[in-house]
């Protein structure tokens, strides 16, 4: 992550309707899904807009494809396709801004001397367009938004020969291109100054940076690092950078983050050989001052909640290369809690996160793998931590999603085999369903028309129509006939990819045609009628292996023979041979009904899958099941199950 140093561094029907399951559950992980493999050691970039679409950013770190890529997934939907920010080499990671309305501007330095920051802007529901000018920013930026709908932008400034470095800030209305315009931190000799911007909700703008106090060159031999904070005041005023803390060598200073809270307030985290601290900045103040001491000698400033609580990570060395990891949260009127530990085992935290709610997502990383601990508001402690990934993780990213959700992006390490991939934590709510729709009278025989939607924030693993005949249907749109008059229940589940599961039922009258004692009337005849209670004998001839190439082109036939007037549904079920890395389980791949087939005569039936369903060429298994309804409701069903060849 960068900010660590030393040893740790680094179901129930009502009438037609039914009640949905919608009940929080606890908090899990989510499905494991690749996004794209690339040469070398990767980097990644986790961002949610305050629309709810996630970013992913990555880039390869060897090889000959350095470029710098982006794949975002809409709120409910998957990830969509590759876009393409840089092909320029030594490209950092973006900081990236986004408006209301989830337009985004993404700024990256260049880790290549005298190279300029590029930048690119991405319109609400667009793509990102070509890189823009963004003056003489160097290779250490970041940006943030503001209440009053300004985009805010500071940025290293290394000039070239032997002139001094700076930094400088920037502010423009709305997302568009930005160039720096103040130079108000001092010029001093340091190619690794790194500014920081915090927006508060009063629509102050603080920026921060670390940098050094060296002023000749050559530097002296034991040279000064500063922490200095500027703000500018929502009324136009600023304040010039004020200095926060000092520390020549041998003695050492970090930089923990600087936030702003909602009444104007700044606070500034640092940490080092005078431990870590908290420094103050009132409200139309000139200089800070020191509120708290912390304890350990490093501390993160993760954010602010809602209730304008401040949560601060807490790092202790209470033995060499151990680090006893802590939760400090700071209240809106300013009281500190006492540190809550962490449960990180032999590992070490590397992220914490706090959520509107005032949920907290301690990243936890060791030699084993990667997990994340949870820990609900006004929690004791944190919950177990969920596993998410193995020894191989090279690189970790998260942002929240919500309040109760996080999404989690990493990559493995491993040459050309390197990967992206992204999970994280559900916070156990189900997902949303809407649109269900379902016929109330139907005639048997005919088809109706069944529809829902749904979707989750971390993404959808399966929607399925059961239509309480035996039958059911991937997808949220269906077409179903049913064989038999009487009343059924027609229910749709959704499952997000950690599990959660949402259902919601309908009631479906199913009646006879017109002429056969249905709605139409016509009963006719008179005098007792015999109840048939005899299942139709059918016989079904399948091949017992298929190529994949002839299954995606011409799809699968059957012969189906009943010896007497039935409705056949055939439905084809694939059963991967080997786990993948977001297992979902079996997977409908084609259904068909036929209608009032003749009797003792033979009848083929086709079942294409739909390509998007069979995914690339592999070998598979296939179970067939064909199931014939007279129209007494008698049912027959038969099973085969065949192989599918890789070819």
């Amino acid at each position: 992550m960068g900010w660590r140093m030393g040893a740790v561094a680094g179901t129930a029907v009502v009438g037609a309707l039914a009640a949905a399951a919608t009940a929080h559950g606890a908090p899990g992980p989510v499905d494991v899904e690749e996004l794209a493999r690339a040469d070398g050691g990767l980097q990644v970039g986790a961002h949610v807009s305050p629309t709810g679409e996630q970013y992913v950013v990555y880039r390869g770190g060897g090889g000959s494809d350095r470029a710098l890529r982006v794949r975002v997934r809409a709120p409910g939907e998957g990830f969509g396709p590759v876009e393409e920010l840089s092909r320029t080499a030594n490209a950092e990671m973006p900081a990236i801004a986004f408006a209301p309305d989830g337009a985004a501007y993404a700024i990256w330095g260049v880790a290549t001397t005298g190279a300029r920051a590029q930048a690119s802007i991405r319109p609400a529901g667009g793509r990102f367009g070509a890189i823009v000018d963004a003056g003489d920013c160097g290779r250490f930026v970041d940006v943030a938004y503001t209440v009053t709908g300004r985009l805010a932008l500071a940025c290293s400034v290394s000039r070239s020969g032997s002139q001094p470095d700076s930094a400088a800030t920037g502010l423009r209305d709305g997302i568009g291109q930005i160039r720096p315009s103040s130079y108000f931190f001092p010029d001093v000799f340091d190619p690794f100054i790194r500014p920081q911007v915090s927006a508060g909700a009063d629509g102050t703008v603080a920026f921060a940076v670390a940098m050094l106090a060296t002023t000749t060159s050559p530097p002296p031999s034991n040279e000064t690092t500063t922490v200095r904070v500027g703000v500018r005041r929502p009324d136009g005023s600023s304040v010039n950078p004020l200095l926060v803390a000092q520390a020549t060598e041998p003695r050492w200073l970090y930089h923990g983050g600087t936030k702003v809270l909602g009444d104007g307030t700044v606070l500034t985290v640092v940490g080092g050989s005078d431990g870590a601290q908290v420094h103050r900045l009132a409200p139309g103040g000139t200089a800070f001052a020191l509120e708290r001491r912390l304890p350990g000698t490093e501390a993160l400033a993760a954010g602010t909640d809602a209730s304008g609580a401040l949560h601060l990570a807490v790092f202790e060395e209470i033995a060499p290369m151990v680090s006893r990891d802590s939760v400090v949260v700071r209240g809106a009127d300013g009281t500190y809690s006492d540190p809550i530990q962490v449960p990180t085992g032999t590992g070490w935290v590397t992220d914490l996160l706090a959520a509107p709610d005032g949920t907290e997502h301690a990243v936890i990383e060791s030699a084993t793998g990667m997990s994340v601990a949870t820990r609900p508001p006004g929690a004791a402690a944190f919950d177990a931590p969920i596993p998410l990934a193995g020894a191989d993780v090279n690189d970790v990213s998260a942002a929240l999603v919500g309040d109760r959700d996080l999404l989690v992006a990493w990559t493995t390490s491993g040459g050309a085999d390197g990967r992206v991939l992204v999970g994280g934590i559900d916070g156990g709510t189900p997902p949303r369903l809407a649109g269900v729709r379902a016929p109330a009278t139907l005639v048997a025989g005919e088809p109706g028309a069944f529809a829902a939607t749904a979707s989750d924030a971390m993404g959808m693993r399966s929607v399925t129509w059961s239509f309480g005949d035996g039958a059911s249907s991937a997808g949220g749109a269906a077409e179903h006939a049913y064989a038999a008059p009487g009343t059924y229940t027609a229910t749709v589940t959704a499952v997000d990819r950690a599990g959660n599961v949402a259902q919601e039922a309908r009631t479906v009258r199913v009646v006879l045609p017109a002429g056969e004692g249905g709605r139409g009337g016509g009963g006719g005849g008179g005098g007792a009628v015999p109840v048939d209670r005899t299942a139709p004998k059918l016989r079904v001839t399948a091949p017992k292996r298929i190529a994949f190439s002839a299954l995606a082109k011409k799809g699968l036939r059957l012969k189906v023979r009943s010896d007497e007037r039935a409705t056949v549904t055939a439905t084809v079920v694939a059963r991967a041979r080997r786990a993948t890395i977001a297992r979902v389980g079996d997977l409908t791949l084609a259904e068909r009904t036929v209608r009032r087939i003749a009797a003792n005569r033979a009848r083929t039936l086709a079942l294409k899958p739909a390509r998007r369903l069979l995914g690339r060429r592999r070998a598979l298994r296939l179970a067939v099941r064909i199931m014939a309804t007279d129209a007494a409701g008698n049912r027959a069903t038969v099973s085969r199950s065949l192989r599918v060849l890789r070819r």
